[in-house]
C-alpha cells in the first residue's frame, strides 16, 4: 500500500477519462449489436406489463426521498422509456427490413452492409439516451459472452445447440455475421481491460486514505481489518461515481463514501441489538457529550444535564441513552468458578416463588383442618359452595341437583355447617388465614 505513490490532480483526471472512455467503448460496442435489439424489445414488454420496475433498468437522477414525488418521478421516466424503446423498435426494423431487401439484389448484402452502420449508429444513440443501469447492461454483457464463448469453442455440440439463434442473428437481425459478432465482443474485452484498469490504479492510490478514515473508527464495536474492508468497499463506489468534472479532488469525493459505507458497517454490526443508521450519529453525539460532562462533574450526569447539553428532549435523551446499553448474554459465567451462567440467576415470573408455594400447602392442611370438625356431607357442600378445591362456587341449586333433594334443605345444612365453624377453635384458625392472605 505505502509503495504506490499518491496521485496528484492531473493524474486523477488522466485515469478517470481513461474510465470514461472505457465505459463510452463498452456501449459503444454493446449497443450496437443486434442481439441487444431484440432484448430491448422483451425489456419494453416487460415494463409494459409492470413484471419490472423502471428503476430496475434505467439510472433515475436524483430520485426523491418523497414517496408521492418518487412514484410521480417513475411515472415519468417509464413513460420516456417506453417511448424511447418505441422509437428504438421502429427503427431496427426499419433497418431490418432495408438489410433484406437489398441482400435480395445480386451483391446487394456487401452494399446493404456499408448503409447499415450510419443507420444503426443513430440506433445505439437512442440506446444510450435512455441510460439503462450499469446491473441491466451486465446482464446483456454475461449474455453476449456466454454467445461467443459457444462459438469460440468450435465444439460441434456447442455449434448445435446455438445454430438457431446464429441463423437469427445472421439473417433476421441486420444479419451481422458471426465475425463481425465476435469483433464486438473483441471490442468488449478491450474496453473491460480499460476500464478495469482505470480503476485499479484509482483505488491502489487511495488505499491509505482508507486506513487514515478507520482510524477515527476504532472503539465503536468493530475491528480495525473490518473498517478497512467497508472502507474498500465504499472506495470502489466512488470510482463509479466519480465526477472529475465537477473540479475537485478524488479523494475529497471519495471521502464521503468510506466514511458513509464505515459508520453503516458500525450500525448493523458493532451492537447485538442493532441501531438504526439514522440514530447512530445522534447516539455516538450522546456518549461523547456524557464523557465531557463526567469530566466536568465527577460524577455521572442526570437526563436533565445530558438533554440540555445536546439540545434534545429529555423523553429523546432518556430514549437515545436506552441505546447506549450493552446487552449481556444468558450464557455469562459467573461466579469465582464461573462453574454458573447470569441465565441461572435470573427470576422466573411465571413460576411461584418457593416461600409462596410452602404458605400455600400449609394454608390448605389449615382448611382441611378445620373442616375436619364437619360431617362428610356438610364439608362436601361447604367445599362445594365456596370452591375450594374446585375451580368455581356452586349455587344451592346446583349442590342440590347432586344429592336429589331441594335448594331448601342444602341451605339448613350449609347454615349448620357455618355454625359449627364459628366455634372459637376453629374461628381463631381461619383468622389467621385471612390476615396471612
Amino acid at each position: 500500500m505505502g509503495k504506490v505513490p499518491l496521485l496528484t490532480r492531473e493524474e486523477e483526471v488522466a485515469l478517470a477519462k481513461q474510465i470514461e472512455a472505457g465505459k463510452a467503448e463498452l456501449r459503444q460496442a454493446v449497443y450496437g449489436l443486434p442481439l441487444v435489439f431484440d432484448r430491448l424489445k422483451s425489456l419494453r414488454v416487460a415494463l409494459q406489463r409492470r413484471e419490472i420496475s423502471v428503476s430496475a433498468v434505467v439510472n433515475l437522477e436524483h430520485a426523491s426521498e418523497n414517496a408521492e414525488a418518487a412514484d410521480t418521478q417513475r411515472d415519468e421516466a417509464l413513460s420516456l422509456t417506453l417511448s424511447g424503446l418505441l422509437t428504438i423498435r421502429r427503427a431496427s426494423k426499419s433497418l431490418r427490413t432495408y438489410y433484406r431487401e437489398q441482400c435480395a439484389k445480386p451483391a446487394g448484402a456487401s452494399r446493404a452492409l456499408k448503409s447499415v452502420d450510419s443507420a444503426q449508429q443513430r440506433i445505439v444513440n437512442r440506446v444510450r439516451a435512455l441510460h439503462l443501469t450499469d446491473e441491466y447492461q451486465g446482464q446483456l454483457l454475461s449474455e453476449i459472452k456466454t454467445l461467443a464463448n459457444d462459438l469460440r469453442s468450435g465444439s460441434r455440440d456447442a455449434i448445435g445447440t446455438i445454430r438457431d439463434r446464429v441463423k437469427h442473428i445472421e439473417r433476421n437481425v441486420l444479419c451481422m455475421p458471426v465475425s463481425t459478432f465476435l469483433e464486438h465482443v473483441e471490442r468488449i474485452e478491450r474496453a473491460e481491460r480499460i476500464i478495469e484498469d482505470g480503476k485499479t490504479r484509482l483505488i491502489q492510490a487511495n488505499l491509505r486514505l482508507v486506513a487514515s478514515v478507520a482510524k477515527h473508527y476504532m472503539g465503536r464495536g468493530l475491528q480495525f481489518l473490518d473498517l478497512v474492508q467497508e472502507g474498500n468497499i465504499g472506495l470502489m463506489k466512488a470510482v463509479d461515481k466519480f465526477e472529475y468534472q465537477r473540479g475537485y479532488k478524488f479523494s475529497t469525493y471519495a471521502t464521503w463514501w468510506i466514511r458513509q459505507r464505515m459508520t453503516r458497517a458500525i450500525a448493523d454490526q458493532a451492537s447485538t441489538i442493532r441501531v438504526p443508521v439514522h440514530m447512530h450519529e445522534s447516539v455516538q453525539k450522546l456518549r461523547r457529550a456524557s464523557a465531557r460532562l463526567v469530566q466536568r462533574y465527577g460524577r455521572p450526569p442526570t437526563v436533565w444535564e445530558l438533554a440540555g447539553h445536546v439540545e434534545l428532549s429529555e423523553a429523546r435523551t432518556r430514549e437515545m441513552m436506552e441505546c447506549l446499553k450493552e446487552p449481556a448474554s444468558l450464557e455469562t459465567p459467573v461466579g469465582e468458578y464461573e462453574d454458573t451462567k447470569l441465565g441461572d440467576l435470573i427470576e422466573d415470573r411465571t413460576v411461584p416463588p418457593p416461600y409462596a408455594a410452602a404458605l400455600r400447602s400449609d394454608a390448605r392442611r389449615q382448611v382441611d383442618k378445620v373442616l375436619g370438625v364437619l360431617t362428610p356431607k356438610e364439608e362436601y357442600i361447604i367445599k362445594k359452595r365456596f370452591g375450594i378445591g374446585f375451580v368455581k362456587g356452586h349455587t344451592l341449586e346446583e349442590i342440590s341437583e347432586d344429592f336429589g333433594v331441594t335448594r331448601e334443605r342444602i341451605r339448613q345444612i350449609e347454615a349448620s355447617a357455618l355454625r359449627k365453624l364459628r366455634q372459637p377453635q376453629c374461628l381463631e384458625v381461619l383468622k389467621d388465614l385471612a390476615e396471612m392472605n
